[in-house]
């Protein structure tokens, strides 16, 4: 029993420390969050996510999924010509809980290319692509959820 309790601690400890401390510029550009509602909440759909965001922000939240969900988000950041998409869908099962697929861009277009001697190449692209996949299920009364994330940069 104490090793369980020393456990605990330390767990806690471990995760307190490491939400503290600094990025140092690892942070995902999509840190900002997904759909239009749960970013107005300010971070609070992390406990009431929409099911078709809920990949991104807690997977646990499929665990109770009813019935198809699908959601989109798109805008433009600090009024440039950079935009940040979402795309989200839900899953559910008869018996196994539920599904979720998210999939983020970030992108920018109409960059100039130059060489080394500044002389123009022509135009470039900037794309970030970020893919959610989740899962939950309920078990005993309690709900339980997984995700994976891949970022693909271009």
């Amino acid at each position: 029993m104490k090793r369980i309790v020393l456990g605990i601690i330390i767990l806690n400890f471990v995760i307190v420390v490491s939400a503290s401390a600094d990025n140092g510029g690892t942070q995902s550009p999509f840190s900002f969050g997904a759909g239009a509602r749960d970013l107005a909440l300010g971070g609070a759909a992390l406990a009431t996510s929409d099911p078709a965001t809920a990949a991104y922000w807690n997977a646990s939240g499929l665990a109770r999924v009813e019935r198809i969900s699908l959601g989109a988000f798109h805008c433009r950041l600090y009024d440039s010509d950079v935009t940040y998409q979402y795309l989200g869908v839900a899953l559910p099962t008869m018996d196994m809980g539920g599904f979720g697929l998210g999939v983020f861009r970030l992108g920018v277009g109409g960059i100039e290319k130059r060489d080394d001697k500044n002389l123009l190449l022509g135009e470039t692209n900037d794309n970030r692509l970020s893919f959610y996949l989740g899962y939950g299920r309920s078990l005993s009364g309690y709900d339980f959820g997984l995700a994976l994330t891949l970022e693909h940069h271009s």
